[in-house]
């Protein structure tokens, strides 16, 4: 019977700790296989690019694309689609995302830094959302 005694006590230390959670990502990156395909890439990305208003983060890697969104409050992490290019850029797109880069100058609106393309993102069903980067 002491051990009835316990439960009121367990459940006032489980209660803070599962407040302590990592927030959820959405997107494929709950899969074991693109999570190690991500360890893998983390190094080197192909592209990156940032934005602003909500403060937001893409890497490009061969085989992952991984955008952070909100101020990293959603991570998005997907398969690197086939490129597409078209006259004075390229695009990647799947069932999770679309990244339009343009090759055109860009300034950072919070840093002022100058980078050479301007990238719009558009998750989907989320509202595009536009800033600067460039090749790594």
């Amino acid at each position: 019977m002491a051990w009835r005694a316990l439960i009121p006590a367990i459940a006032l230390v489980a209660i803070p700790l599962s407040a302590c959670e990592e927030p959820a990502e959405t997107g494929a990156a709950e899969t074991p296989e693109i999570a190690a395909e991500e360890a893998r890439s983390e190094a080197e990305p192909i592209f990156t690019g940032v934005g602003q208003e909500p403060g937001w983060f893409l890497r490009i890697y061969d085989d992952v694309i991984v955008y952070e969104a909100d101020y990293g409050e959603r991570r998005v992490t997907a398969r690197t689609p086939e490129m597409e290019e078209f006259d004075g850029g390229r695009r990647y797109e799947n069932d999770s995302i679309l990244v339009e880069i343009l090759d055109e100058p860009c300034t950072d609106a919070m840093s002022g830094a100058p980078y050479p393309a301007i990238v719009t993102i558009t998750e989907r069903g989320s509202p595009p959302v536009q800033g600067c980067g460039g090749d790594t």
